[in-house]
């Protein structure tokens, strides 16, 4: 297919780039023909493209700044100069034909990328990131503004939603073809490595704490500063418990539940920024508290009023804990050489969960591999006499087979 992708990319900061990034290449790493447009400011030019090269060709334009925070409108300056750059690329390309399928990157291309797709007779799909789509609830849109930018998203042929939880937003907006298609994560970005000793220092961290990133753009729509506690110590050796007061209302209920109900009242701690600045005399308080109890009691107790927390679990406790036992996720099964012992299965959200034995010993499979798969009936018994196909590192007398 040739498909051409209008949407935003590094160097643009946020969500949206890294994952139009993610998507192109892996379309181009499958063999189709893709072309991208998205947006550079002449600053971020002078490093150069840091996709020049790569498996799919990349046509910028130029805008006066990076739109980073689409949960607000742009200046019709801004919004004009982009509709002008992505027209200027993507007009050629569709009249030249050959264009299979288009897809805008995030719905602020709304009100102009579908529109020019369906001139042309080319499907068009777009993503819906999020932001904007807050905006557009949040009423920080003007009615001309939401109306233009809802008509796009309606318009194209499939709506793309890169999380669950907006799909009923979207439908409650009016919007239909919609399909949920959740981002896709790089765990290896998040892998633990190495930690820097200057950092360490510079933050007066030890190799025992345990850090807890937010790692997003520190912007009030990500509610960088949320997080109250990210984790403390309860008591016990290695019990923690992750801890997040989203508003006022669950500051109080926390500073009920920890037994100070005065400080939600003391002017420190009125607020997030307020909290925030004060986190250091927040962190004694809360952390004298959770070392008194246990992290269940204290789960329950801050869960029970309303407050968002939850325990790092170690194998005992996820093994006796209530809700993965009604799920059946840990199950008995038997294994030929060991016995009986519990197992854990495979969280894959939408797939059947099936496992019925424990761990197979050597040779368990051999006549389903090579019979039933390899179709070696003929010579599996003279391969057997040969020791080619065993069923154990050792024979009756002890000696390696």
């Amino acid at each position: 297919m040739r498909i051409i992708y209008a949407g935003t990319l590094i160097p643009h900061p946020g969500g949206s780039a890294v994952l139009g990034g993610d998507l192109v290449d892996g379309l181009a790493r499958r063999g189709h023909d893709v072309v991208a447009i998205a947006p550079v400011t002449a600053a971020a030019l002078t490093q150069g493209d840091p996709l020049a090269g790569g498996r799919f060709r990349v046509l910028r334009y130029l805008v006066p700044g990076f739109e980073s925070s689409p949960n607000h409108p742009p200046s019709d300056r801004f919004r004009n100069e982009e509709r002008d750059g992505v027209a200027g690329h993507l007009v050629p390309l569709l009249e030249a034909g050959g264009v299979d399928l288009v897809i805008a990157g995030r719905e602020t291309f709304a009100t102009h990328v579908p529109a020019l797709a369906h001139r042309f007779a080319v499907p068009c799909v777009i993503l819906v990131q999020g932001a904007t789509l807050w905006g557009l609830l949040d009423g920080a849109y003007s009615a001309g503004e939401r109306r233009a930018i809802l008509d796009g998203v309606g318009a194209a042929d499939r709506v793309i939603a890169v999380a669950r939880h907006l799909v009923p937003h979207l439908e409650k907006l009016g919007l239909g073809r919609i399909t949920a298609i959740p981002n896709a994560v790089n765990p290896s970005a998040f892998a633990p490595g190495p930690r820097d000793p200057a950092l360490m220092r510079a933050h007066d961290l030890r190799d025992a704490d345990v850090i807890v990133a937010h790692v997003s753009n520190l912007k009030d729509l990500k509610r960088p500063l949320d997080v109250a506690q990210a984790a403390v110590q309860c008591r016990g050796e290695q019990r923690w418990l992750g801890i997040t007061v989203t508003d006022d209302d669950a500051w109080a209920a926390m500073a009920g539940v920890i037994g100070h109900p005065e400080l939600a009242e003391d002017p420190r701690f009125a607020h997030t920024a307020d909290r925030y600045a004060h986190h250091d005399e927040l962190d004694e308080l809360i952390v004298a508290w959770a070392a008194e109890h246990d992290v269940m009691e204290a789960f329950h107790a801050l869960q029970g009023a309303g407050v968002t927390a939850g325990p790092l679990l170690d194998e005992d406790m996820l093994s006796s804990d209530p809700h993965v036992a009604a799920r059946g996720w840990i199950r008995p099964l038997a294994s030929r050489d060991v016995g009986t012992h519990l197992h854990i299965g495979y969280a894959f959200q939408g797939l059947p969960q099936v496992w019925w034995r424990g761990s197979p010993v050597l040779g368990e499979d051999n006549d389903y591999v090579y019979k039933k798969l390899l179709g070696l009936d003929d010579d599996y018994e003279r391969l057997v006499a040969a020791k080619i196909i065993v069923d154990d590192y050792l024979d009756a007398d002890g000696n390696p087979v």
